[in-house]
Formats: structure tokens, sequence, C-alpha cells
């Protein structure tokens, strides 16, 4: 069994299912994250042990606290290290921003950031005493861009970028690595129902064609291996070219 343990928020479905399945080819043990969708955990477990490998899943909503620190207690007396965290839980909302209440934009900046800040925090004081890990931070291409109607999620993200840039340096010299990977429109069920924006998008796009959660999970595992060792404080773009 692998020595090495990878921890993937919201790991039930789309892109974090596809992450937990590739880190687990990689050779991970994987705890799969859910928050509400335990048959969907369960399934991602099933697949990744019929493969040969290691996973289990453990409900938690990363927003909450008490919820966070329960669930890196089990890592920490399970699992006894954690080498990779992908942040990848969150939210994309949908609203023109002079039409949504100020305390609803807010709260759904805070909604996605506050996973990232409490799960990357609990991670990185394991990874210290190891004096080793890596973190990767799912962002979005909504952070350089600032689409119509996607103002809070665009926020978060760009908030995101920044918070990975200042974690890495502080923690390069312990031997962690912090990046973020940064797709822009992905196939999965969150994106389903913006077809006609995504008719639109594709045009400007030179792949003519969305990325898929398999090709975002290649991404995160690239910036997690060992000869990828002087990578680390960057935002890798998925763009198809755009």
């Amino acid at each position: 069994m692998s020595e090495k343990v990878c921890l993937v928020t919201g790991g039930s479905r789309g892109i974090g299912r596809a992450i937990c399945l590739r880190m687990a080819q990689e050779g991970y043990r994987i705890i799969v994250n859910y928050r509400t969708r335990a048959d969907a955990a369960e399934e991602v477990c099933q697949a990744i042990v019929a493969a040969g490998g290691t996973a289990r899943a453990f409900a938690a909503d990363v927003t909450d606290p008490e919820a966070v620190r329960a669930l890196f207690v089990s890592i920490s007396e399970t699992e006894g290290r954690l080498d990779v965290l992908v942040n990848n839980a969150g939210q994309a909302y949908e609203g023109l921003f002079v039409l949504t209440p100020p305390e609803q934009t807010l709260a759904r900046i805070d909604a996605n950031l506050r996973g990232v800040v409490l799960c990357s925090h609990a991670a990185l004081r394991l990874m210290l005493r190891q004096k080793s890990g890596v973190v990767v931070n799912i962002s979005s291409g909504s952070a350089f861009r600032g689409p119509v109607g996607l103002s809070a999620y665009a926020a978060s993200k760009a908030a995101m970028n920044s918070l990975t840039q200042s974690m890495a340096r502080e923690v390069a010299a312990r031997g962690i690595r912090v990046n973020a990977v940064a797709p822009s429109w992905v196939d999965t069920e969150m994106t389903a129902p913006m077809q006609q924006k995504l008719e639109e998008t594709l045009k400007n796009i030179p792949l003519k064609r969305m990325s898929t959660a398999d090709e975002v999970a290649a991404a995160v595992a690239l910036v997690c291996r060992d000869d990828m060792s002087y990578y680390t404080g960057q935002v890798l773009v998925l763009n198809g070219g755009a």
C-alpha cells in the first residue's frame, strides 16, 4: 500500500472525481471529501479500489471550522501524514453584480474562499512537521477575465490565486509547494445549464471546445510530481489557447 496520501475536497463528482481517480493512478491513497453526496463519494472509492488503489470517503463541509478540524484529526490519526491537498470544493454563482444584494455577493465570495483557507491552514500544519507536501488550489480562468454575471465567483478565484502565491513563498523553505490550476470552461454538470453562454464563448477558444475534467486532473497530477519540485507559487492556466 502506498504511503502517499492525497485529500481532494469536493471529490465526489465532476472535476473532483476526476482528480481522485487520476491521483489514485499516480499511487496516492485517496481521501474523498464530500458534503452531501455520500452515494457519489462511495462510488468514487469503489472505482479506485476496483482499479487496485486505496480510498476512503469523509463527509465534511469545508466551510465549517469544526468539520474541517474533524477531517484533519481523522487524517492525522488514520493516515499519519498528508502529501497532497487539492482544494477543489466550490460553487459557481450567476447573477449581475448590480442586481445582486451586496451581502449576497460577499457571502458567495466567502463561501468559495473559506474552505481553501480552513483546509490549507490545517494541511500546512501537518506538512510543516513533515517538511514536505503539495497544495493545489482549483482556480478558474474567470479570475483573469471578470466575466459578466460571475463577479462573485471570479473575485473569489482571483483572491485564491493571490493566496496561492503568498502561501507558496511562506512555506517554500520547508519543502512545501503551493500552486493553482485554472481551467476555463470544463465540461461538467456545473456548466451544463450555461449552454447559451458556452456557445458564444467557444467561438473565442482556438481549440473550439471545452476542457474535460480528466484534462484538469492531469494538470493537477503534473504539478504534484516530484520532478516538478521547482514549480511553486504559480497558476497553471488551461484555456484552449484563448
